[in-house]
């Protein structure tokens, strides 16, 4: 009888286990079903994501496009008078006689040319009479002048600064 008691105990035993097993293993099947369907939802997810950021690079690039061609366009249109008045100077010096009127038209085509480029930004960089600046300047000589060593006395070539940044460094000629 204590065989079988015994028997009893390790057969019941035995069978909890087991079913305790079977639920384990189907609860482990039900989390990795969760598992991968949440692994599925998150590709998907990664893959959207991907494919936005892909279009919304190629909006930048084109939106970026865009503001160049604009500032281009208006850069240009403030340009085109200009030509238009070069044109005509030079159609007129064919047969000018009047050389002061030639000279009074070719000075106001270059003021509305310095116009165009103050209205973009671009402003010529002071050079003559000031201290000599070498991220504005460039020295191309220097000469013997009743200026202060290191006075800018003489401007070979304008520079130019777009918004405050060098374009051109001025080519000066500074006392020595």
């Amino acid at each position: 009888m204590r065989i079988s008691i015994l028997n009893n105990e390790k057969t019941e035993g035995i069978e909890n286990e087991a079913s305790n097993g079977a639920e384990e293993a189907e609860v482990s099947q039900d989390a990795a079903s969760e598992l991968e369907a949440e692994l599925a939802e998150t590709k998907a997810a990664l893959v959207q994501l991907a494919a936005d950021f892909e279009n919304y690079k190629r909006q930048a690039t084109r939106r970026e496009s865009e503001t160049r061609d604009r500032a281009v366009r208006s850069v240009v249109e403030d340009l085109l008078p200009v030509l238009d008045n070069f044109e005509r100077a030079v159609d007129a010096a064919k047969n000018a006689t009047d050389m002061e009127s030639l000279r009074v038209g070719i000075g106001f085509i270059l003021q509305m040319f310095h116009e165009a480029l103050r209205n973009n930004g671009v402003t010529p960089i002071e050079a003559q009479g000031q201290s000599f600046d070498p991220l504005q300047h460039e020295a191309i000589e220097q000469i013997e002048s009743e200026a202060a060593p290191g006075t800018v006395v003489e401007e070979a070539q304008r520079g130019y600064a777009y918004k405050g940044h060098v374009l051109r460094a001025s080519r000066v000629k500074v006392a020595a």
